[in-house]
């Protein structure tokens, strides 16, 4: 569970005094030790001023005093990190998982949520908005009453995960390019969590051409990730959305895809405000600028989450998606070190509703405009060297769909045709696939933390548009953004090449950390990112940035996957806001 920060000594270092203090006193208490036990013992005294620099609670299973040593000094121990609080934001509501639902925590104490690294402390902490009358009202929910009363789905609003500050650094494959299929040759990030808004410390560095060597080397030491620092402000954390956005008409039968597939209003958004949930179809067929309004809307007067209207909330820029995906790659999270392990990619799909004709020669374009996706849902796993799920098939069509009482669903679907020499012609392929719901054994496979803890869809289900682009953007594009937007909300990027493919844009933006861009990829022309994503950055023809994939990207989709967009509406890109207390 997780400990209160005291000053003074620390955990680890009390527990080699009392080893150290046994050992002198052994003829008293009568220890039978090994010959080199001694020896060690020294050389955990040697270990006393890092361990009083250690800003980590640690947990310790003992099994005798010879084998505790050789755990302190190899290093080989489980531990939970001492984080910063989740700052509540007015309208949020502390959760957690009994097994079975969501229910109210007791925040009087820091044990609803938990940042370790075993299995079963990976417990990021969650946090909900509800309807103000639903099952139950809102009032309700946020009394004292409440705490250990479940939350009702039906009553969920919005869904977020509390990412808290952090240093970094990349100990394994930088600038490089990682397959993923074991711990030795995937890229890996080591976490050291920071108290308050610190930036400072004895192993801090900064990311700069000389420390890097010319950004062919991490840095020797820690660097705060830019993420929590943005402008002059510093951040504890930051919440960020556990599932893609959707929109507070969308139903899992009426997806909401936009203006340009049917939708009326102008702008786009409508009356429509952002909803975080699972089991329904992402919020998709949207441009980047109306995917900013909307996530800003989420903190305007007579918002539906009851938000406070001094919180910060906006869409999703790349060094945010870089401050989840490090906590994902490291001992915290989910890392791809496995066929096993590693973010498992939503690749829910239910196939084009309106198939062509057979003998037709109408195009492909919007060939999904009506398929249904899910958030939180995942796919099986198989037929990649990184044991990530296959891609859905997007030409074709569900025949059977069941919903199983175990959170399954199973698909079967009929590849009814393909597009040559310009005409559709028919198939007879058929194939039968399963996918599961985000709660389920094989679903928590989904999230950053490989339980129900974390964050999901950041592997497939929708591109996602983050407020990140080309700083030199053409006309063509600037009326899908608005580029005035402030500064603390954005991310831009040098080059002018037009080909995304060319990786003289991504070299010009080498200087950049903490967005999972340059450092955990080795260039912008293929499956060139860690795990085997794929990787094509913007240029002047694609300005603004997409990430994690989509439903059908299969083996190239995950955390480290980037690509580029004009900032259009299509039926592929969806979004996710973040927010904060304020900035």
């Amino acid at each position: 569970m997780m400990k209160e920060k005291t000053n003074g000594i620390t955990l680890i270092a009390l527990i080699i005094t009392i080893i150290i203090m046994l050992i002198l006193v052994a003829t008293s208490v009568q220890l039978t030790l090994n010959s080199g036990l001694f020896e060690r013992a020294g050389e955990a005294g040697d270990k006393w001023q890092e361990a009083q620099d250690d800003e980590q609670n640690i947990k310790i299973v003992i099994g005798g005093v010879e084998a505790t040593i050789d755990d302190i000094v190899n290093g080989h121990i489980e531990h939970t990190a001492v984080v910063n609080a989740p700052e509540l934001i007015e309208g949020m509501i502390a959760v957690e998982w009994n097994g079975n639902a969501w229910v109210k925590a007791d925040t009087s104490t820091n044990t609803w949520y938990e940042y370790g690294t075993t299995s079963e402390s990976k417990r990021w902490a969650n946090a909900v908005t509800v309807k103000a009358t639903g099952t139950q009202t809102r009032e309700h929910y946020q009394s004292e009453e409440a705490i250990g009363q479940e939350i009702a789905e039906e009553d969920i609003l919005g869904m977020y995960v509390w990412i808290p500050r952090y240093s970094y650094k990349i100990v394994r494959g930088y600038h490089t390019k990682n397959g993923g299929t074991s711990q030795s040759d995937s890229g890996f990030v080591d976490i050291k969590f920071m108290e308050g808004t610190s930036s400072y410390g004895a192993d801090i560095v900064e990311y700069n051409s000389q420390t890097t060597e010319g950004y062919t080397k991490f840095s020797d030491g820690y660097v705060v990730h830019p993420a929590f620092n943005v402008g002059n402000t510093r951040l504890t954390g930051i919440w960020v959305a556990k599932f893609e956005a959707s929109s507070s008409t969308t139903t899992e039968t009426t997806p909401n895809l936009g203006s340009s597939y049917g939708r009326t209003g102008s702008p786009s958004i409508g009356g429509n405000e952002v909803t975080i949930r699972p089991n329904v179809t992402s919020w998709r067929a949207v441009n980047v600028n109306d995917c900013y309004l909307a996530s800003t809307n989420m903190t305007k007067t007579g918002n539906i989450h009851g938000l406070s209207t001094t919180a910060d909330s906006h869409l999703m820029k790349d060094t945010e998606w870089g401050a989840v995906a490090y906590l994902t790659q490291s001992a915290y999270g989910n890392a791809q070190v496995s066929d096993s392990t590693g973010v498992w990619n939503n690749s829910y799909y239910e196939g084009d509703a309106t198939p062509r004709a057979e003998g037709t020669t109408e195009t492909a374009d919007g060939y999904n405009e009506w398929g249904t996706t899910r958030t939180g849902m995942v796919g099986i796993r198989s037929g990649s060297t990184n044991g990530k799920n296959n891609s859905s098939d997007y030409y074709s069509v569900a025949t059977n769909k069941t919903e199983n009482e175990d959170g399954t669903i199973t698909i079967s679907y009929q590849s009814y045709q393909y597009y040559s020499s310009g005409t559709w012609t028919g198939s007879t392929n058929t194939y039968t696939t399963t996918y599961y719901a985000y709660e389920t054994a094989n679903g928590v496979k989904g999230s950053t933390t490989g339980t129900v803890y974390g964050i999901y869809d950041m592997a497939g289900g929708a591109w996602e548009y983050q407020a990140s682009y080309l700083n030199e953007i053409s006309s063509t594009y600037t009326n899908y953004f608005n580029t005035n937007v402030p500064a603390q909300h954005k991310v831009t990027y040098a080059g002018t090449s037009a080909d995304r493919t060319e990786n003289y844009n991504l070299e010009a933006n080498k200087a950049q950390y903490g967005n999972a861009l340059w450092e955990t990829s080795n260039g912008a022309s293929g499956t060139n990112s860690w795990n085997g994503d794929y990787s094509y950055f913007v240029c002047s023809t694609s300005p603004f940035v997409m990430r994690g994939g989509n439903f059908y990207n299969g083996s190239g989709a995950g955390l480290f996957f980037f690509y580029s967009n004009t900032g259009g509406t299509n039926a592929n890109n969806g979004f996710r806001p973040v927010l904060s207390a304020t900035l």
